[in-house]
């Protein structure tokens, strides 16, 4: 078993470092056979560090290579609204719950918040939509008020980047109540 994690960090980690190299990766690792699933199974495979709180750091760094490797699925204009609608984001929540202020908990929350962030840089009522009506908001609001620094700053633009996008909404609809 130890054979086959020291492969995985390996494959994990070359590839996250080589990712800029193909503008493409996102759609192949999209439409490859089973990619998906095999990060997703690395994602939930974190779980057990969540709670109680055990995540080292060499774990946190390979959780972190699997989530840089779905921001990329993501942000990819052509992956991005069939990443939605597979719902991975629900897989990613226990993540941002996490409350230990260790590092390597740190790292993990941040590097999730990007795959988030990622999906709030494009303009898209599909994407406003599904993070409103899922956790994100309210989870970036409690990391807002217990996080570091830089977990704040992060939930704070991707609350502000939601809000402003859904402001115009919200504006029309109170404007239907009020004479």
């Amino acid at each position: 078993m130890e054979v086959a994690n020291l492969v995985c960090n390996v494959f994990f980690a070359t590839i996250f470092q080589k990712r800029e190299m193909f503008p493409d990766l996102a759609p192949l690792m999209w439409h490859s056979f089973a990619t998906i699933i095999v990060l997703l199974q690395e994602i939930v495979s974190f779980y057990p560090a969540l709670s109680p709180p055990t995540l080292s750091a060499s774990v946190s760094n390979r959780a972190c290579n699997v989530l840089a490797l779905l921001q990329s699925v993501a942000s990819h204009p052509e992956t991005r609204i069939p990443f939605l609608k597979a719902q991975i984001t629900e897989y990613l929540y226990p993540f941002l719950k996490t409350t230990s202020n260790a590092r390597s908990f740190e790292y993990l929350r941040l590097t999730t918040l990007g795959v988030f962030g990622a999906l709030v840089k494009v303009d898209d009522t599909e994407v406003v939509n599904t993070l409103l009506n899922g956790d994100t908001i309210p989870l970036c609001l409690r990391i807002m008020e217990t996080g570091t620094e830089l977990s704040k700053t992060v939930c704070h633009i991707i609350f502000c980047v939601e809000c402003h996008r859904f402001l115009p909404l919200l504006i029309h609809a109170i404007s239907c109540y009020i004479p």
